[in-house]
């Protein structure tokens, strides 16, 4: 296991009803690899559940943090993603990950599954090729890749949870490099195959 820390970090903003294997999966992974990750609330309480009832308790509220300390934004899927857009409590949410969006030369956006609907939603694909949940595709449209993990500027993007592994390491590919990623998957003997 890698013990050097690296000075990336990696905002998970989560909400209640983010999918479980979004949050703790890639959080692992990055962790593993000497990323700075942190998970953010987008709610009012630091603690909240995640869709199947995991209880987490995030390491600070979206209002307490300075957003562009991050060179990185992750946006979990699951049934709470939506809920970026239904609350009008979201906007310094909303105007972060939109500079982030258009920052191709030094910011990353991360997205599972339904959150790419609200890139969608929130004008920011642009021509950037996504992939996203199944039955999602026809809402994505001209965008939308047949792929589990699409890459294409400053967006990685995962079809859904049970490919959440190679995304995160694949985002360690390239947040540091190869040999990282190859290490990190041999330690939790993780295989493609």
């Amino acid at each position: 296991m890698n013990k050097k820390i690296y000075n990336i970090r990696i905002a998970i903003l989560c909400w209640t009803d983010s999918e479980d294997m979004d949050v703790i999966i890639p959080f692992d992974i990055w962790k593993r690899a000497g990323i700075i990750v942190e998970t953010i609330s987008n709610e009012k309480n630091k603690s909240i559940f995640l869709q199947s009832g995991t209880k987490i308790s995030c390491t600070n509220l979206i209002l307490d943090v300075n957003l562009s300390q991050y060179n990185a934004f992750y946006l979990p899927g699951g049934k709470g993603a939506k809920r970026l857009l239904e609350s009008k409590d979201n906007e310094k949410a909303i105007t972060n990950i939109s500079k982030f969006a258009m920052n191709e030369e030094k910011k990353w956006i991360f997205a599972s599954s339904q959150s790419v609907l609200l890139l969608k939603d929130l004008n920011l694909l642009g021509d950037k090729k996504v992939t996203c949940y199944p039955g999602d595709e026809e809402y994505v449209g001209k965008n939308f890749v047949d792929k589990n993990v699409v890459y294409d500027k400053n967006f990685v993007t995962v079809r859904a949870p049970f490919y959440t592994f190679e995304f995160a390491l694949f985002v360690v590919e390239k947040l540091l490099n190869k040999q990282i990623a190859t290490n990190v998957a041999n330690d939790i003997l993780f295989s493609k195959h």
